[in-house]
This record gives C-alpha cells, sequence and structure tokens, in this order.
C-alpha cells in the first residue's frame, strides 16, 4: 500500500507519486504572475509534511520578481559612486543603511564627499532600487533626492605662513634669519629661511620649512636638513 503523507488543499491524498511530480514541477518553475492572473487570486501556501510541497508553491523561477536587500545595497553603491564621480568637488561615497518598500524595492540612504583645497563638502542621497521584473538578478537604481553642504576650510594665509616658518628658522639658527623665498605648494606654503652663520670663518647657511593649516587651526611645520657652506 502507497504511503499517504497526510492531504493537499483540496483533499487529495499526498502520497509519494505526487510529492514526486510537485517536485519536478518545482525545479522546472513556472510563471507566477501568469498563474495568479489566470486563478484571479493569490497563490495559496500548501502545507504538507514534505517541505518538496513549499518548493511546489514557490518554484525557483518566481526569485525573478523579488529583490535581495545585498543586491539593493549593490545597486545603490554603484549609483551613489556614480554621482560622486560626476562632481568633482566630491570624491567617494558610501551606503549606510537601505530599507524594504515592498518585494520588489528598497529605499537607500548613502553619503557621497569630498574635499578640496578650501572647501568640504557631504551630499545626503536617497536611492531607490526596483528589481527587473522577469530578469532574476536585473535591478535598476536612481537617485531620488540629493541634499548638499559646503563648508569652508581653514586657510593658511601668506603672512602667517611667512611668520611661522621665520619663528621656526630662527629658534633652529640661535639667531635671527631671513626668508628667502616663500612659495604655495597646494595647502602648504614652502620657504626657504637663510643666515649667516659666524664660526672660524663665516659661513652661508639655509634650510627649507614648509607650514601646513591642520583642522584644529593649528601651523604643522615640517624641517628641512640645513645646510651651510
Amino acid at each position: 500500500m502507497e504511503k499517504v503523507h497526510g492531504k493537499t488543499v483540496d483533499g487529495k491524498p499526498n502520497t509519494d507519486d505526487l510529492i514526486e511530480e510537485l517536485a519536478e514541477k518545482a525545479e522546472a518553475g513556472y510563471d507566477v504572475e501568469e498563474t495568479l492572473r489566470r486563478r484571479g487570486r493569490q497563490m495559496p501556501v500548501v502545507l504538507c509534511a514534505s517541505l518538496l510541497c513549499l518548493g511546489a508553491a514557490f518554484p525557483a523561477g518566481s526569485a525573478a520578481s523579488s529583490l535581495g536587500k545585498g543586491q539593493a545595497r549593490s545597486a545603490a553603491a554603484a549609483k551613489a559612486l556614480g554621482f560622486a564621480k560626476a562632481r568633482s568637488w566630491l570624491d567617494s561615497a558610501k551606503v549606510q543603511r537601505c530599507a524594504r518598500k515592498d518585494r520588489l524595492r528598497f529605499d537607500c540612504l548613502a553619503l557621497a564627499t569630498g574635499e578640496t583645497e578650501t572647501r568640504r563638502s557631504t551630499c545626503r542621497l536617497t536611492v531607490v532600487v526596483r528589481a527587473q521584473r522577469r530578469s532574476p538578478r536585473g535591478a535598476t537604481a536612481t537617485v531620488a533626492r540629493s541634499r548638499c553642504r559646503s563648508s569652508q576650510l581653514p586657510v593658511l594665509t601668506y603672512a602667517a605662513a611667512r611668520d611661522a616658518i621665520k619663528g621656526e628658522a630662527d629658534r633652529l639658527a640661535g639667531q635671527p634669519t631671513a626668508i628667502a623665498s616663500l612659495r604655495r605648494e597646494g595647502r602648504a606654503y614652502v620657504g626657504l629661511a637663510q643666515w649667516e652663520r659666524l664660526a672660524a670663518s663665516a659661513e652661508a647657511c639655509t634650510v627649507e620649512i614648509s607650514a601646513t593649516l591642520l583642522r584644529d587651526g593649528k601651523v604643522r611645520l615640517e624641517v628641512g636638513s640645513p645646510s651651510c657652506a
């Protein structure tokens, strides 16, 4: 006598042959949306003792119309990075979090940032990711909203850089020095200080010092090796 594993929702015996038939259908897959339209109702969940029944109710083919969180996050990250690269004042972007809105949609929040010599910028993005119907891996991402802000960075002035470099040169030489040249390189100033050292014979000495303004308002000095001849 054939073994029976309960009954289906239609009252039919859930035999080994029926389970095998349902498994074959689950592996083959079918168009869920077309089936629902034909039935005019939602797909029933079949409860039975075998996991194969659940496979038949939700076959592998139905995943074509769903969207996973990892997939949505990857699509949002690519879109946010593209947003940043399209703007010279931004240089990086990262996804902070994603929230599911429905089976086919995630809304993700991303942050794009960048810094120039004088300004720091941030953009908060809302990226909407939707699954492409009838595609198991396709997803489209759109920047639905963006809010950008910029702030002025502290700037080191010529006079402040000159005073800082001369002060360090005076301390190093142990006597007053003169700034022979001062040039700007990016956010820093590089100055050449010179002085005359009196020993058995007079020697002309020079040293190169760079000054950079830090975010806390302090000036960082980098001193090269003095040269005397």
